[in-house]
Protein backbone atom coordinates (compact mmCIF):
# COMPACT_ATOMS: atom_id res chain seq x y z
CA UNK A 1 0.00 0.00 0.00
CA UNK A 2 1.57 3.71 -0.98
CA UNK A 3 1.35 6.66 1.34
CA UNK A 4 -1.65 7.67 3.06
CA UNK A 5 -2.63 10.43 4.71
CA UNK A 6 -4.12 10.34 8.42
CA UNK A 7 -4.93 12.57 11.74
CA UNK A 8 -5.47 9.45 13.95
CA UNK A 9 -6.07 11.35 17.59
CA UNK A 10 -8.07 9.49 20.46
CA UNK A 11 -8.61 9.94 24.00
CA UNK A 12 -8.15 7.21 25.96
CA UNK A 13 -8.83 6.26 30.04
CA UNK A 14 -7.81 3.58 32.00
CA UNK A 15 -7.43 3.84 35.65
CA UNK A 16 -5.16 1.87 38.38
CA UNK A 17 -5.98 -1.35 39.70
CA UNK A 18 -9.23 -1.40 41.96
CA UNK A 19 -8.72 2.65 41.68
CA UNK A 20 -6.38 2.93 44.38
CA UNK A 21 -5.13 6.39 44.62
CA UNK A 22 -1.51 5.44 43.66
CA UNK A 23 -0.86 8.73 41.24
CA UNK A 24 -0.08 10.96 43.68
CA UNK A 25 0.66 14.54 42.22
CA UNK A 26 4.90 14.21 42.07
CA UNK A 27 4.23 10.76 40.11
CA UNK A 28 1.68 12.11 37.96
CA UNK A 29 3.82 14.59 36.29
CA UNK A 30 6.92 12.39 35.96
CA UNK A 31 4.71 9.55 34.70
CA UNK A 32 3.17 11.74 31.79
CA UNK A 33 6.64 12.64 30.56
CA UNK A 34 7.96 8.97 30.46
CA UNK A 35 4.02 8.26 28.73
CA UNK A 36 4.98 11.07 25.92
CA UNK A 37 8.30 8.96 25.31
CA UNK A 38 5.94 6.08 25.08
CA UNK A 39 4.07 6.70 22.69
CA UNK A 40 6.80 8.45 20.80
CA UNK A 41 8.99 5.45 20.03
CA UNK A 42 5.17 3.79 18.38
CA UNK A 43 5.49 6.63 15.97
CA UNK A 44 2.69 8.63 17.95
CA UNK A 45 2.50 11.84 19.74
CA UNK A 46 1.33 12.40 23.33
CA UNK A 47 -0.88 16.01 22.59
CA UNK A 48 -2.36 15.94 26.20
CA UNK A 49 -2.75 14.19 29.13
CA UNK A 50 -4.21 14.56 32.52
CA UNK A 51 -5.18 12.58 35.55
CA UNK A 52 -5.93 12.21 39.22
CA UNK A 53 -4.96 9.80 41.97
CA UNK A 54 -6.86 7.07 40.15
CA UNK A 55 -6.85 7.18 36.82
CA UNK A 56 -5.98 9.00 33.52
CA UNK A 57 -6.24 10.65 30.56
CA UNK A 58 -4.15 10.26 27.49
CA UNK A 59 -4.85 12.35 24.03
CA UNK A 60 -2.27 10.48 21.57
CA UNK A 61 -2.27 10.91 17.74
CA UNK A 62 -1.24 7.54 16.77
CA UNK A 63 0.15 6.00 13.29
CA UNK A 64 -2.36 3.95 11.37
CA UNK A 65 0.05 0.97 11.47
CA UNK A 66 -1.07 0.54 15.25
CA UNK A 67 -3.74 -0.62 16.46
CA UNK A 68 -5.24 1.56 19.52
CA UNK A 69 -5.15 -1.86 21.72
CA UNK A 70 -2.23 -2.30 21.23
CA UNK A 71 -0.90 0.87 21.85
CA UNK A 72 -2.49 0.95 25.44
CA UNK A 73 -1.22 -2.45 26.06
CA UNK A 74 2.66 -1.04 25.44
CA UNK A 75 1.88 1.92 27.46
CA UNK A 76 0.43 0.42 30.12
CA UNK A 77 3.08 -2.39 30.35
CA UNK A 78 5.84 0.24 30.07
CA UNK A 79 3.83 2.91 32.36
CA UNK A 80 3.44 0.05 35.33
CA UNK A 81 7.34 -1.08 35.10
CA UNK A 82 8.49 2.90 34.94
CA UNK A 83 6.12 3.42 37.90
CA UNK A 84 6.90 0.37 40.21
CA UNK A 85 10.52 0.43 39.76
CA UNK A 86 10.58 4.63 39.85
CA UNK A 87 9.01 4.77 43.03
CA UNK A 88 9.61 1.98 45.68
CA UNK A 89 6.71 2.69 47.27
CA UNK A 90 4.85 1.46 44.18
CA UNK A 91 6.20 -2.05 44.09
CA UNK A 92 3.01 -3.38 43.63
CA UNK A 93 1.42 -1.17 41.28
CA UNK A 94 -0.91 -2.34 38.39
CA UNK A 95 -3.46 -0.60 35.94
CA UNK A 96 -6.76 -2.09 35.60
CA UNK A 97 -7.95 -3.94 33.01
CA UNK A 98 -9.61 -2.31 29.93
CA UNK A 99 -9.69 0.81 28.74
CA UNK A 100 -12.00 3.45 27.14
CA UNK A 101 -10.69 5.22 23.82
CA UNK A 102 -12.80 7.78 21.83
CA UNK A 103 -11.91 9.46 18.50
CA UNK A 104 -11.15 13.38 18.58
CA UNK A 105 -11.63 15.43 15.51
CA UNK A 106 -9.82 17.92 14.40
CA UNK A 107 -12.82 20.03 15.19
CA UNK A 108 -12.54 19.04 18.79
CA UNK A 109 -8.94 18.94 19.70
CA UNK A 110 -9.03 22.45 21.73
CA UNK A 111 -11.86 21.56 23.86
CA UNK A 112 -10.51 17.83 24.29
CA UNK A 113 -6.87 19.04 25.37
CA UNK A 114 -8.58 21.48 27.42
CA UNK A 115 -10.60 18.79 29.09
CA UNK A 116 -7.87 16.26 29.77
CA UNK A 117 -5.53 19.39 31.18
CA UNK A 118 -8.12 20.30 33.53
CA UNK A 119 -8.68 16.95 35.56
CA UNK A 120 -7.60 17.76 38.83
CA UNK A 121 -10.20 20.72 38.87
CA UNK A 122 -12.49 18.71 36.94
CA UNK A 123 -13.06 16.09 39.74
CA UNK A 124 -13.27 18.21 42.42
CA UNK A 125 -16.76 18.68 41.17
CA UNK A 126 -18.01 15.29 38.73
CA UNK A 127 -17.07 11.67 39.99
CA UNK A 128 -14.93 9.26 37.47
CA UNK A 129 -18.43 7.11 37.64
CA UNK A 130 -20.66 9.76 36.64
CA UNK A 131 -17.95 11.05 33.88
CA UNK A 132 -17.27 7.40 32.15
CA UNK A 133 -21.05 7.22 32.11
CA UNK A 134 -21.32 10.22 30.54
CA UNK A 135 -18.78 9.69 27.52
CA UNK A 136 -20.18 6.45 27.05
CA UNK A 137 -23.90 7.54 26.14
CA UNK A 138 -22.71 10.48 24.48
CA UNK A 139 -20.43 8.06 21.89
CA UNK A 140 -22.97 5.57 21.59
CA UNK A 141 -20.66 3.23 22.86
CA UNK A 142 -21.96 0.03 24.82
CA UNK A 143 -20.49 -0.52 28.32
CA UNK A 144 -19.69 -4.24 28.84
CA UNK A 145 -21.48 -4.10 32.57
CA UNK A 146 -18.39 -6.41 34.12
CA UNK A 147 -15.79 -3.92 33.13
CA UNK A 148 -17.88 -1.20 34.70
CA UNK A 149 -18.22 -3.19 38.04
CA UNK A 150 -14.59 -4.08 37.98
CA UNK A 151 -13.64 -0.10 37.66
CA UNK A 152 -16.11 0.58 40.38
CA UNK A 153 -19.38 1.71 38.36
CA UNK A 154 -22.99 0.33 39.04
CA UNK A 155 -24.64 0.70 35.73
Amino acid sequence: MGKSFTTLRYHIIFATKSRRPWLREDANGRLRAFAGGVIRSLGGALLAAGGVEDHTHWLPSLPPSLSVSSAVERLKTQTSHWLRTTFPDMADFEWQNGFAAFTVSARSMASAERYIRRQAEHHKRVRFEKELLKMLRQANASADPELLREWGIDA
